[in-house]
């Protein structure tokens, strides 16, 4: 499931996530399971990109024994403490940001930092300021590594992406998913 954020570009208006988003976001997740049952509820991933990464914080702060685990990418963490942080901690996560990105790397790097204190399989990657797209040409703005994420953070070439400080990621991001318990 990747939620995206409500847009509204009118004067005046802009992007936002509402509480009551989240339950209308997992309203829909209801309908697709019940609509397809060979689907495995016991596998469903949540990711989401900017503003639908953020989403991705919210559902899974609400909702984390709904999923398998959640990806979200160049999005503001959330701080976590307590109970709640323990319940959330349950679910995997895949952080994926950029140097150099207009979201502060601070406002991820603390929550995951908990989450990942507290289960084994959760991940951060940092990817370095200018970094490459798969098929080798630069990047145009340090936003956009959903670009690699897509890509199973792999170069058309299969080499994997390297993380900022220049260690190359310990797989892709299929694999990853592939072998949480």
């Amino acid at each position: 499931m990747v939620p995206r954020a409500y847009e509204d570009l009118r004067e005046g208006r802009g992007i936002s996530w509402n509480p009551w988003h989240v339950e209308l976001f997992m309203s829909t997740l209801d309908d697709f399971l019940r609509e397809h049952p060979d689907a495995d509820p016991e596998r469903v991933y949540i990711g989401g990109y900017s503003m639908g990464g953020y989403m991705t914080w919210l559902v899974a702060r609400s909702h984390p024994e709904r999923f398998a685990a959640a990806v979200p990418c160049c999005s503001s963490g959330m701080n976590l403490e307590g109970e709640e942080l323990e319940w959330v901690a349950r679910l995997p996560f895949w952080a994926i940001h950029c140097e150099g990105d207009f979201i502060p790397l601070e406002t991820v790097s603390g929550p995951m930092r908990s989450l990942m204190s507290r289960n084994l399989q959760s991940r951060f990657l940092i990817l370095p300021e200018g970094f490459y797209f798969p098929n080798g040409t630069p990047t145009v703005h340090n936003h956009l590594v959903w670009i690699p994420l897509l890509n199973d953070l792999q170069f058309n070439d299969g080499t994997l992406y390297a993380d900022r400080d220049g260690k190359l990621v310990e797989s892709t991001l299929i694999q990853w998913l592939n072998g949480l318990k």
